[in-house]
């Protein structure tokens, strides 16, 4: 499957996306993730020159958050999808934040930059990614020194491999961005056979992703996972949020 179906892929999503996590997102949902962030951009209140990474940025939560609580940072929004940073533009212009938000197209996997950043996050972009192990270290090489990692994603595609997994799924209510009248005409069929291939598709997370960081050094910080029952009531960890420190 090329990269340039995937591309087109999030682009044709990139409108639906954006009603449903910034544009008309539920308002529970933005309280929780602004009080995600808050642990992480809190920190660097009083310090001058912040600079974040927001990798696959999409519409831009993350982005717009960050840069509406931290007027003394510097975020850069980076995503492979020109219509994605087309929404985060109009966007940003909108709240009026888009001097303090940098658009870069270009690959969240792929990050070759060392020791500039103060915090990198990212949400629900890992397990999208072909190799997500070197991007995960690409990101980690990203901070400085003192800087913090924050990741939420979930085993999203696991239903494929794992039967439990797919009963827990499918007695859970689909998240608002799979609403019909929002995906639109994407045919999702396009992302579930790209997910055969991908690696996080056969990893249990967030155990990979604590595997992945301590062996480059990281301090877990805090790490909370969103489960629903199997059929025999055991808990199946869907969607989890991370939070790690580098402290050297």
């Amino acid at each position: 499957m090329t990269e340039e179906l995937i591309r087109n892929y999030w682009n044709a999503r990139a409108r639906g996306y954006a009603i449903a996590t910034v544009n008309d997102a539920d308002p529970e949902d933005t309280r929780r993730w602004r009080g995600v962030l808050e642990d992480v951009l809190a920190p660097l209140e009083d310090k001058a020159d912040v600079r974040i990474l927001d990798v696959g940025c999409g519409p831009g939560l993350f982005s717009l958050l960050a840069a509406e609580r931290l007027p003394n940072a510097r975020v850069t929004a980076l995503d492979g999808s020109p219509a994605m940073l087309e929404e985060l533009k109009a966007s940003a212009e909108a709240r009026g934040l888009l001097e303090r938000i940098t658009l870069v197209e270009g690959d969240a996997g792929t990050i070759d930059e060392e020791g500039v950043y103060d915090l990198v996050m990212s949400r629900n972009v890992l397990w999208n990614l072909p190799d997500a192990e070197e991007a995960l270290k690409g990101w980690w090489r990203a901070l400085k020194t003192g800087g913090t990692l924050l990741t939420a994603d979930g085993n999203h595609y696991r239903y494929l491999i794992d039967a439990t997994h797919a009963a827990a799924v499918a007695a859970k209510p689909a998240p608002k961005s799979h609403d019909p009248k929002i995906f639109g005409n994407v045919d999702p069929a396009v992302m579930a056979e790209r997910a055969k291939t991908l690696p996080l598709t056969r990893e249990l997370r967030p155990d990979w992703d604590v595997r992945i960081l301590e062996g480059v050094g990281a301090s877990i910080a805090s790490l909370s996972t969103s489960t629903t029952p199997a059929p025999d009531g055991s808990p199946v960890v869907t969607d989890f949020t991370l939070i790690a420190k580098k402290t050297a």
